[in-house]
């Protein structure tokens, strides 16, 4: 048996002892007999998820979770398999694979690789492929373009000639992610800002837009610049080669489009345009409605429908959804929806686990100057929010602190909109966030990879905000 195999055995062993012991010994703090059988499964989750596999390790994770008593483990995987945000992923990858089946994602792939003023500056590539990505998101159209630009990323890596595990390719795949979730906190009032913003208005009432957009508008630009720096600089990413030479282009320009793919096209557009549709039109209009009744779900199920009549010049169907399905990254499923029951229950009342941690902050913090605290507190929860739910972070520590602030006159506001892009930007661990399990469950972006671009955009968040961030809201507030 060689080395490997060891390693292999020794991790699955080490899993286990964490799973089990852990249940077995003391209770720390407000920690509940149940809450360390709890904390055993998710220490040792992260472990198989960190050194072994994403999938097999999600599913032995529901299995230990139901042996704790907090569950049974029917009722682990169901509230597993209910995770909305799941089937979402499952939807919008057969959709992607479908559009891909029909032609759509080369035609519109080769458009942007054969326009002249992407072949001169590669790097103005990379930034239309960022910014498409926060225009969609802004517009609630985030996770479909998502999964539509990693498909033409992948193709754009064989065209050019890199390798698909090329650190340009997987920092783009993972920036589509992650510029997605930052995007969600634009804007305070949708997305992820709005259900931040619950846990700090009853506390010091409500902060004015203005004031809040050009903190987080200037905070993406300052981010995306010290991400694009960060991966030339330190990574060497080469952009260079992310353009084709001239007898490809025509080449790629002399491809025929055929009439099924721009079908497929027209589907692709009519379906963004629907997705974007809600935020521009007025609330009151039936079909604005009707599109915010059916959701992700309902409009890409219609448009997975529409696909499946374009028949080719033979009368034959085109897209068969059967095999759409090998298309679905179910590492990334799988790991979205076991973060689900298992998250849950570790921030559960009844195991006691957030609760210990607020009461062991506390000392911690208390007595230091303003600009001190929010330094502290930014990084504290930069670190443990890629363990633990931002949500259930924000609920637990967004009032707390902002008291804090308030009592010791420090600026709560600039406070608060440092944790909560503090929050967001949980990308290090494959539990630390759904986003990230997109990140991590990709095979073509690589354990490696997915480590190394989520502690980069950890610490980009912090320099942005300790060395901007906190002067500009000073200003601003």
């Amino acid at each position: 048996m060689d080395k490997k195999k060891y390693t292999t055995y020794l991790h699955f062993v080490i899993m286990l002892f964490l799973m089990i012991g852990i249940g077995y010994l003391p209770p720390i703090g407000q920690i509940t007999p149940m809450g360390m059988k709890i904390l055993g499964v998710f220490v040792g989750t992260m472990y198989g998820w960190i050194f072994l596999d994403l999938l097999w390790v999600s599913l032995l994770g529901l299995v230990a979770l139901g042996l704790t008593g907090y569950m049974t483990i029917p009722e682990a995987f169901s509230s597993a398999l209910g995770s909305v945000t799941g089937i979402q992923v499952i939807m919008v990858s057969i959709l992607a694979m479908a559009f891909n089946h029909i032609g759509a994602v080369d035609v519109v792939g080769n458009w942007i690789l054969t326009r002249k003023s992407l072949q001169k500056n590669p790097m103005l590539l990379v930034i239309t492929l960022m910014l498409t990505v926060i225009i969609g998101t802004l517009f609630g159209a985030g996770l479909a373009l998502v999964f539509m630009l990693w498909a033409m990323i992948q193709k754009a890596a064989d065209r050019c000639g890199y390798d698909k595990k090329d650190p340009l390719i997987t920092f783009l795949m993972a920036m589509m992610v992650i510029l997605m979730f930052t995007c969600s906190n634009l804007v305070p009032f949708r997305g992820t800002a709005l259900m931040f913003l619950s846990f700090y208005t009853p506390t010091a009432g409500e902060l004015e837009y203005l004031p809040f957009m050009i903190f987080t508008f200037s905070y993406l630009l300052l981010f995306c610049v010290g991400m694009l720096l960060i991966a030339i600089l330190i990574f060497k990413v080469d952009v260079s080669r992310l353009k084709l030479p001239d007898e490809d282009i025509e080449e790629l320009r002399a491809i025929p489009v055929t009439k099924q793919q721009k079908l497929g096209c027209l589907i692709m557009v009519v379906y963004f345009i629907v997705m974007l549709s809600t935020t521009i039109l007025p609330q009151t209009w039936a079909i604005t409605q009707f599109i915010t009744s059916c959701g992700l779900l309902g409009v890409t199920t219609f448009a997975l429908i529409a696909l499946c009549l374009i028949k080719d010049d033979n009368h034959a169907q085109i897209v068969h959804l059967s095999k759409c399905h090998h298309g679905v990254p179910w590492d990334v499923v799988w790991l979205l929806c076991a973060t689900v029951p298992i998250c849950n229950a570790l921030e559960a009342k009844e195991s006691g686990v957030m609760a210990t941690i607020a009461e062991a902050v506390m000392p911690l913090i208390n007595g230091l100057s303003p600009v001190v605290l929010m330094i502290v507190v930014m990084v504290f929860l930069g670190l443990l929010t890629q363990v633990a739910h931002n949500l259930i972070l924000g609920a637990l520590f967004i009032p707390f602190v902002t008291n804090i602030m308030m009592g010791i006159g420090g600026n709560h506001q600039v406070m608060y909109m440092i944790m909560m892009l503090t929050l967001t930007c949980a990308y290090v661990t494959p539990a630390a966030s759904m986003n990230s399990a997109m990140i991590h469950g990709n095979p073509d972006i690589g354990k490696k990879a997915a480590y190394t671009w989520g502690i980069a955009t950890l610490l980009v968040n912090f320099i942005v905000l300790g060395v901007f961030g906190i002067p500009l809201g000073e200003l601003l507030w």
